[in-house]
């Protein structure tokens, strides 16, 4: 039996989504805003309505609907450059990746922990959207090139920070009323926090064309799965390894010190 509530549900979220790109779009037209201003606008505004989605719904497939509905909506609006206040300056498609990164999340982690959810477009939208807006706020910020385009260290810093608190918060009510009763649980928890912001900028830095709306939700909510249901030690050298073996590969080819 189809539970009408959930699908209503859809019409603030939906709607909130559609105001949010008309006043960016009213604002690039008056050029009251700058492009980057609208984006930023669109991006932190559709993340923070979707961050609530997993506790605002008791059903599945009203969201897999809306998403599958965006991926589609933002596909077509890209193509025919419909929307002036959402067009980068570079080639993106990070509109289509926010909703599609969103649509597998609800696949893998709705029955056995949808708050995973949460926390991977918390990521997405706070650590990218933080990093992106301190580098292009401040003034010299410390450019350098880690893979593919150009990040800056104090946007990088923003990332890691932004990532470790986020990841200390879901802890924390992960953790809630179970005892921390040795030193080592205290450490297990900062490695973990520490670990999750080094992982954070590092899918941040690999960024290309907007990957990291997808990069970073799908594969934080992994690591940070992992993190809670495996050991933490173990884990947290074989990531580290990887990741510095990944890095180093790709500047590799990226300096053609590889033939």
């Amino acid at each position: 039996m189809i539970n009408w509530i959930e699908w209503f549900k859809l019409i603030p979220y939906a709607g909130g989504i559609f105001i949010l790109i008309m006043v960016a779009e009213f604002l690039h037209v008056k050029s009251i805003a700058n492009i980057s201003f609208t984006r930023k606008l669109v991006h932190f505004g559709v993340g923070i309505l979707t961050f609530f989605t997993p506790f605002v719904f008791k059903e599945l497939a009203p969201l897999i609907f809306i998403s599958f509905a965006f991926i589609l909506v933002n596909a077509l609006t890209l193509y025919l450059k419909t929307f002036k206040g959402m067009d980068a300056r570079r080639k993106t498609y990070g509109t289509i990746l926010f909703p599609l990164s969103f649509f597998i999340l609800l696949f893998f982690t709705w029955e056995e922990n949808r708050y995973l959810i949460a926390y991977g477009i918390a990521l997405m939208t706070f650590a990218d959207g933080l990093a992106s807006l301190v580098g292009e706020r401040v003034r010299n910020p410390l450019i350098y090139i880690p893979a593919f385009d150009k990040k800056s260290l104090l946007g990088s810093l923003a990332s890691f920070v932004t990532g470790s608190a986020i990841t200390f918060v879901f802890l924390y009510f992960h953790w809630l009323g179970m005892p921390v009763d040795s030193i080592n649980s205290v450490i297990e928890i900062i490695s973990i926090v520490l670990i999750m912001g080094v992982i954070t900028v590092f899918l941040e830095n690999l960024s290309l064309y907007g990957s990291d709306n997808i990069t970073l939700p799908l594969l934080g909510c992994l690591f940070f799965y992992q993190f809670l249901n495996k050991d933490p030690a173990i884990l947290i050298i074989t990531y580290a390894v990887l990741l510095l073996l990944i890095w180093v590969s790709l500047l590799s080819i990226r300096k053609k010190w590889l033939t």
